[in-house]
């Protein structure tokens, strides 16, 4: 799947979060780092942080990555810039 068929920049942060969900279950690395890429800007720096580190793993190795997702989605869903 190509980037700009993962939908626009100006997503919101819920919406990506599904997207992610989406991304794993497929197993869409490219779309999970895209997902990922704009989760960073609606976080908080530390958290934008964590999001860019786990984001190249998602191109290093995916499982783990999928592994690590659910606790870092409740931690981006509970952190979320409003």
């Amino acid at each position: 799947m190509k980037t700009e068929q993962h939908g626009n920049a100006a997503a919101k942060p819920g919406a990506l979060l599904v997207g992610a969900d989406w991304a794993i279950a497929h197993g869409d690395a490219d779309g999970l780092a895209h997902v990922a890429e704009q989760l960073e800007s609606s976080v908080d720096r530390a958290l934008a942080r964590e999001l860019e580190d786990w984001k190249q793993l998602c191109a290093r190795d995916f499982d783990v990555a999928a592994e690590q997702w659910p606790r870092l989605r409740e931690r981006i869903a509970s952190r979320l810039v409003h």
